[in-house]
């Protein structure tokens, strides 16, 4: 593999690797590339997100550290932003990287997000992200800094941002398996056959595989409804886990001026009013507002999308469906928490943005490291050895590890992604036996 980095940034270069000095000074040799350009982001000019493109990648697969150094470029003001990396295997995601961080003007700071975090792969896309863009688990996420703000944004504030922040799930519906394919496989519609069949070629069956980045094609490759349907009900946990971090952090919460849900929470049309007084003995129910009653039969395992799909057709304006979202959103949680609203409920295993800032500036300098990896399951590995995630063999009994081969041959590797339709990113709620 050829050293990939421009001669005149050599002295970037040798700042930033800096950072590293004893972290591997046992470990085998590496290369490295110099992301090529700056990443900049200035919320003021509408940059919200700079990324390295496709510059850093190859044909056998590596593991990848990257060192950085970050600046706040705004003299005056002070800058939440997130550096995120992501590592694909032969296009799909594999693994990435988060460090949320909060700067004050002029400051200057140097991190690295080690393999563990960005494992292996054969390409690695680097990003400066501010807090609207970003994508993190909720341990992730920092709080504001009340000594650094003069003033808090208001909760109805942070509500719409949640709410803008979450809006997106295009990332999510590329992953899903196509329509057309799942209906070549299962002609008769058969939702067993959907379920296993369908889901179990989910690699091979993805818009994003199909189209390969074509934009035309993904404009018309439509989606399973029910992969359609769990983007939406993480997009609910997103806003929800976004207002209840908030919730933890300021202790302020979000109270909608509505007592008005969509209907199809529970299978009816229209507009039926909360019910946030019902006791254990009594059935789960919603009466619409022309006193028609629904009988309510909800999975507790994750959010409802009819709650985002049945506000934006109830309310034209963001400041209506905000409120019916989490109306309804605080309806399921009553139901399945045992009659109590948690107001700082989070789904641990939802994501949601990784800061709370609204304005953001900051640029990125870095430099990736490639480390060789050894084995791609257990079988590779010799006696006493597991294969890590990272693609190293490691002691059975211990986490510790620093001797790596070069790899001979990357035939036969493929990445089985099946995180959509198999329950990941659901959450668990009280009382999600009875529901």
């Amino acid at each position: 593999m050829m050293l990939k980095f421009k001669l005149n940034s050599l002295w970037k270069m040798g700042a930033i690797l800096t950072l590293a000095t004893g972290v591997l000074s046992a470990c085998e040799a590496h290369d490295y590339w110099l992301l090529s350009d700056t990443l900049t982001v200035d919320s003021s000019q509408d940059i919200y997100k700079a990324s390295n493109g496709d510059e850093i990648s190859q044909d056998l697969f590596v593991r990848y550290q990257l060192d950085y150094e970050l600046e706040n470029t705004s003299s005056s003001q002070s800058t939440e932003v997130v550096v995120s990396a992501t590592s694909y295997v032969n296009g799909f995601a594999r693994a990435t990287g988060h460090k949320v961080w909060h700067l004050d003007p002029s400051q200057k700071v140097q991190g690295i997000l080690m393999t563990n975090q960005l494992e292996l792969g054969n390409k690695l896309t680097v990003s400066l992200e501010c807090c609207t863009t970003s994508v993190c688990t909720n341990k992730e996420v920092i709080c504001p800094s009340n000594d650094e703000y003069t003033s808090l944004p208001g909760i109805s504030e942070v509500a719409e941002f949640c709410y803008d922040s979450c809006e997106s799930i295009d990332d999510c519906l590329k992953d899903c398996p196509s329509e057309s394919s799942c209906k070549s496989i299962c002609p008769d519609d058969d939702e067993a056959c959907r379920t296993a069949g369908c889901s179990e070629k989910l690699l091979t069956l993805s818009c994003d595989y199909l189209c390969n980045h074509d934009e035309d094609c993904m404009s018309t490759c439509e989606p399973t409804k029910e992969c359609q349907s769990i983007c939406t009900s993480l997009r609910a946990s997103c806003f929800k886990n976004c207002l209840a971090t908030w919730n933890r952090c300021e202790e302020d919460y979000y109270q909608p001026d509505t007592d008005i849900i969509p209907c199809s929470l529970c299978g009816g049309e229209g507009s039926c009013h909360i019910n946030l007084s019902t006791t254990v003995s009594d059935e789960w129910y919603i009466t619409s507002t022309s006193g028609e009653t629904y009988t309510c039969n909800l999975e507790c395992r994750y959010y409802p999308p009819e709650c985002v799909t049945g506000c934006e057709e109830l309310y034209e304006g963001k400041t209506d469906r905000i409120a019916c979202l989490d109306r309804c959103l605080q309806q399921q949680l009553f139901w399945c928490n045992d009659f109590e609203i948690p107001y700082d409920y989070v789904d641990s295993q939802g994501t949601q943005p990784c800061c709370f800032e609204t304005t953001c500036q900051g640029a990125l300098e870095g430099v990736v490291k490639s480390y060789d990896v050894e084995c791609f399951n257990d079988t590779s590995c010799s006696s006493g050895k597991v294969c890590s995630s990272e693609g190293i063999c490691v002691s059975s009994t211990s986490d510790s590890s620093c001797q790596a081969t070069p790899l001979v041959s990357n035939h036969g590797f493929s990445l089985y992604w099946l995180l959509l339709l198999i329950g990941g990113y659901r959450i668990r709620r009280k009382g999600a036996e009875n529901g």
